[in-house]
């Protein structure tokens, strides 16, 4: 029997994991939300935060960094005692959650992504004080099913946030510039989009299989060929510089949430 879970917040993120859960098999009837998802899922539906987490084994707080201490406020005198408290609010460490709280209930924190609804999210778990590896067992289980997971020391998930929370927006970006240049060459739009996505698609399945970045490039450069000029275009306008700027920036960010 899968342990029932209760997704708070069923925004873009919340409905993501929903869904990837689903999709994964994980039965409707063991989970539970306190918004109504924008698609029809099948879940029962309570708002009062303080009710929807009752007999709940898993707590997932899919809610901006801001309302993580409103919530945790509501919800902690109904927990049962031994359910595991799960944010996926970027920047906001165990400890505050915990604090917020009021309560001894193991926290852990993930930073997943949209790419969960495919089962294809990087998820990044950090346990808090209170979470066995027995807790820490169980939300590996849960966040194996929406993809790739890793356990991070919490100094760490300010970096893990920049790139596995916004790595779905930087495929996306490449993707959309890629896709433009299609369309502008009058390629339909179905393949335009196909293109550029199976591109994306087939590098990470070389480097999700060992292939170094470097490696990768240097053997799709054949000298005078058509990816040796792409390179040399993508050189001249300091791409690469330009990408590691936007990571540092989120990843700065990261560490803004969690000073508020």
């Amino acid at each position: 029997m899968e342990p029932k879970v209760t997704i708070i917040g069923v925004g873009r993120l919340g409905e993501a994991v929903l869904a990837g859960l689903l999709r994964s098999g994980y039965p409707a009837d063991a989970l539970r939300g306190n918004e109504k998802p924008s698609d029809a899922f099948g879940i029962d539906v309570e708002p009062d935060n303080a009710a929807v987490v009752k007999d709940a084994s898993v707590v997932l707080l899919a809610v901006p960094p801001d309302r993580v201490a409103t919530v945790a406020h509501e919800i902690g005198p109904a927990l049962a005692r031994d359910a595991i408290v799960v944010s996926l609010a970027a920047g906001v460490p165990t400890s505050t959650v915990q604090a917020d709280l009021s309560r001894a209930n193991p926290v852990v924190r993930v930073m997943t992504n949209t790419a969960a609804r495919v089962g294809e999210a990087m998820s990044a778990i950090t346990p808090g004080h209170s979470a066995t590896p027995v807790h820490v067992a169980v939300v590996r289980r849960l966040f194996e099913r929406l993809g790739a997971v890793i356990e991070v020391p919490e100094q760490d998930q300010d970096t893990v946030t920049a790139i596995a929370g916004a790595g779905p927006m930087f495929g996306a970006y490449l993707a959309g510039a890629i896709g433009t240049v299609a369309l502008q060459h009058e390629l339909p739009v179905a393949d335009a989009h196909l293109l550029a996505a199976q591109a994306l698609y087939g590098a990470a399945a070389l480097l999700k299989a060992g292939v170094a970045p470097a490696e990768l490039v240097d053997q799709a450069r054949t000298p005078g060929g058509v990816s040796e000029a792409a390179f040399e275009a993508l050189s001249h306008h300091s791409v690469d510089h330009n990408l590691r700027k936007a990571v540092e920036a989120a990843i700065r960010r990261a560490g803004q949430l969690a000073q508020r």
